[in-house]
């Protein structure tokens, strides 16, 4: 009788861990890594943004502040106070000095001053093509 050698290959006597389930754990796995490298990039980004907003509000707290300045500066009895401090004789022109006009925003208004600056024209010489 012939004795037949068994393929000890074929057989494995350690611990078999099953393919599917392993790539289902890899996948598991990279999905994990991925939500809490996902979720780490949202609270850093969410500091940012709370205190790009902080720095926001104390930015137009100055703005509001430094408006406040310019119009006090440029109120009449400051400006008049830094021409005397500065040695400049000036003064706001007397009543009878002042000439006033008066600008009406009708059609006919804008049209008779269109007119007379087709007369005024007309008076120096000029061609005027219509």
């Amino acid at each position: 009788m012939a004795r037949h050698k068994k393929n000890r290959k074929k057989d494995s006597d350690g611990f078999i861990f099953p393919a599917p389930f392993a790539a289902i754990l890899g996948a598991v796995a990279v999905i994990s890594l991925g939500y809490l490298w996902l979720c780490g990039r949202c609270d850093s980004l969410g500091k940012q943004i709370k205190g790009l907003e902080e720095k926001k509000v104390e930015i137009h707290k100055r703005v509001i502040n430094e408006e406040y300045k310019w119009s006090n500066m440029k109120s009449p009895g400051n400006i008049l106070a830094m021409l005397h401090h500065n040695n400049l004789p000036m003064d706001y022109p007397e009543e009878s000095r002042v000439v006033r006009l008066r600008y009406r925003y009708s059609e006919s208004a804008s049209m008779r001053a269109s007119a007379e600056r087709r007369e005024y024209v007309q008076r120096a010489g000029t061609v005027v093509n219509d």
